[in-house]
C-alpha cells in the first residue's frame, strides 16, 4: 500500500527538524541493544523487574525533556542469558515525532512501509523485521495535551533477532 498521509506529513517534519539542527544524540544513548544490565541498572535507579515468559527485564518511567519532540512512556529493555540487551520496547507518546522518526531513519536504518492511517517504519534483518516505529495520531488533542498528540510504539532488537508478537500483529495490521 502506499504511504498514509501521516507518514508523507513526517517526512516533511523530519526535514524541517534537520534543517532547523535537530539531533538525535541522546535518544542514541537511550536506545541502546547490547549494552550490559549493569549500565541499564546504573543509567536508571528506578527500574522495576519485569519478565514475559522465559524473558527477563527492567522497564523504566522515559521523559526525554520539556520539548515538543521529546518522549514520554513506559520504556522496557529485555536481557538475554548473558545480561545483555537484546530488545528494547518503548510504548509512549510524542508532541511532535520528527526527532524519533530521524533516530529510526539514521540511526537504525529504518524506512517508511505503506499503510492506510497510521506511520510505520521497518528495518529488516536476517530473520525477517527486526526494527518498528509505529506512529499514530491519539483520537483526542487539546491544548494540555499537546505534548501526546501522537502515541508511538517503537521496538528494536540485535542483529539475528526478529519482532515480537505483538510489534508483528502491528506489521499484519
Amino acid at each position: 500500500p502506499p504511504l498514509s498521509p501521516l507518514a508523507i506529513q513526517l517526512e516533511q517534519a523530519l526535514q524541517r527538524f534537520h534543517s532547523e539542527g535537530g539531533r538525535i544524540s541522546d535518544f542514541n544513548r537511550i536506545f541502546q541493544c547490547g549494552a550490559p544490565r549493569s549500565w541499564v541498572q546504573r543509567t536508571h535507579v528506578d527500574a522495576s523487574r519485569t519478565r514475559a515468559g522465559q524473558r527477563d527485564g527492567l522497564r523504566v518511567t522515559l521523559v526525554t525533556g520539556e520539548e515538543l519532540e521529546d518522549l514520554a512512556g513506559s520504556l522496557t529493555y529485555w536481557f538475554d542469558r548473558q545480561g545483555r540487551v537484546e530488545r528494547i520496547s518503548f510504548q509512549g507518546v510524542t508532541g511532535n515525532p520528527a526527532k524519533l522518526v530521524s533516530f529510526a531513519r539514521r540511526s537504525q536504518k529504518m524506512v517508511a512501509r505503506g499503510c492506510e492511517r497510521d506511520a510505520l517504519f521497518v528495518r529488516d534483518g536476517k530473520n525477517g523485521p527486526l526494527h518498528l516505529l509505529h506512529i499514530s495520531r491519539s483520537p483526542v488533542v487539546n491544548v494540555k495535551t499537546q505534548y501526546g498528540r501522537y502515541h508511538v510504539t517503537l521496538e528494536l532488537n540485535r542483529p539475528g533477532s526478529s519482532l515480537s508478537l505483538a510489534s508483528s500483529d502491528v506489521l499484519e495490521g
